[in-house]
């Protein structure tokens, strides 16, 4: 059964009310709700809720069959933070464990990014609440840290977890900046007009013609450094030339043949340990992101090619990316679109000659953050 968000209505506070008169939902919330919950109790939340400041409480009704089965909302912080909110729910125990909370995490943070300008939304479950932990892992959020000794409930002091999902977000507000040419994502080039327009009379539709080009690059341009190329390649032009590149070479690829088809593309970087053991030397990564116009929002993809730990894949709902994000080893994910690549990334290949040099040289700092 398909698991819905939608308006509350005061017709569902009996089947709100069944849902948390429960002292095992409770011991999951914070303090405040009255036990037992009653009816009565329902009602005052659902019309507190429809009442609500409409750009600050995005409240909803999680429903199976259009039967109240929890509840589940997102709220604006204010001041400073007013581009953050905070994510809060619950599900009547009866339904845990059938994957209807996680469809309805995703179901509110896609509707609260593609309906305002939250970029952050977040999360603070009880550490020993595994479950929920896991819900959010699975709808996209990064675990950021422990909030030690964070809450007082029960007679006891908890630790929470402190989980996020940020939304990528362009740099330029003119959308024609990620469909533009330069030196470095030479997107006229003949071969790489050639092979879009190939890529493109494939596909059956352009959202078919956007994975495709990305999964040509991630599969059949190699990444250099697994196939031990010292020829150093930088320009989308070179690398389809020589047939591999590392990550940023690879991203201005595929920007480019994106590009040739007046699909806006654009360019992300990660800051990542490059070998927890052997370097653990905290680098630059790069990515791409994709304007999809049919959905109305942006996605990040990871051209990288994949290998044994790294399974990069195209997804439109959650991200797939080559690289989990490990905020405790000081590692960042990296949230801004880039319409042309950063000139401290394009300084490191014009000081160095081969891949093998690069690769003792890989960027630290980004010119713009």
């Amino acid at each position: 059964m398909k698991c819905v968000i939608r308006e509350w209505k005061i017709e569902d506070k009996k089947e709100l009310a069944e849902n948390l008169n429960n002292k095992n939902v409770l011991n999951n919330l914070r303090d405040g709700l009255p036990y037992p919950y009653t009816e009565e109790d329902a009602a005052f939340y659902i019309n507190m809720m429809l009442s609500a400041d409409k750009d600050k409480t995005f409240a909803f009704a999680i429903t199976v069959d259009d039967k109240v089965i929890g509840s589940i909302g997102v709220f604006r912080q204010d001041n400073i933070h007013n581009r953050t909110a905070e994510l809060g729910y619950y599900i009547g125990e009866a339904h845990w464990g059938k994957g209807y909370m996680t469809s309805a995490v995703k179901q509110i943070c896609d509707y609260v990014f593609n309906n305002t300008d939250i970029i952050r939304i977040f999360a603070e479950p009880f550490s020993y609440n595994i479950g929920s932990c896991r819900v959010l892992e699975k709808s996209g959020f990064t675990y950021e840290g422990t909030l030690k000794n964070n809450a007082y409930k029960n007679g006891r002091f908890l630790d929470m977890k402190m989980y996020a999902r940020v939304k990528c977000f362009p740099k330029e507000s003119d959308i024609s900046k990620y469909l533009a040419y330069d030196d470095v994502i030479d997107w006229d080039n003949a071969k790489i007009k050639k092979l879009a327009d190939d890529l493109w009379e494939k596909a059956d539709s352009k959202l078919a013609f956007i994975k495709d080009a990305y999964e040509y690059v991630r599969d059949n341009i190699s990444h250099s450094a697994d196939v031990g190329e010292d020829v150093l390649t930088c320009s989308a032009s070179e690398v389809l030339k020589e047939g591999h590149g590392i990550c940023f070479a690879k991203s201005h690829l595929l920007a480019a043949i994106l590009r040739a088809k007046s699909i806006p593309a654009g360019l992300c970087y990660q800051k990542l340990i490059l070998d927890d053991e052997i370097v653990p030397v905290l680098v630059y990564h790069g990515l791409n992101a994709v304007y999809l116009e049919e959905c109305n929002k942006w996605i990040r993809l990871d051209a990288r090619s994949n290998k044994e730990g790294v399974n990069a894949q195209f997804s439109i709902e959650e991200e797939q990316l080559a690289f989990p994000i490990h905020p405790e080893l000081g590692e960042e994910d990296g949230y801004m679109i880039y319409a042309s690549p950063d000139e401290k990334i394009l300084e490191k290949f014009k000081n160095n000659k081969t891949r093998s040099e690069l690769w003792k040289d890989l960027p630290t700092e980004l010119a713009e953050k």
